[in-house]
């Protein structure tokens, strides 16, 4: 049980990272659609 807390760990921050690059995404996509 002990090493999965170090699996969940990395999976929780990899949820995360890949998050954040969507909304990087997200945010890219608007302001590129905003801008002419």
């Amino acid at each position: 049980m002990r090493s999965n807390s170090p699996q969940f760990e990395s999976h929780e921050s990899d949820t995360a990272i890949d998050a954040h690059g969507f909304l990087v995404e997200l945010v890219k996509g608007n302001h590129i659609h905003e801008t002419p």
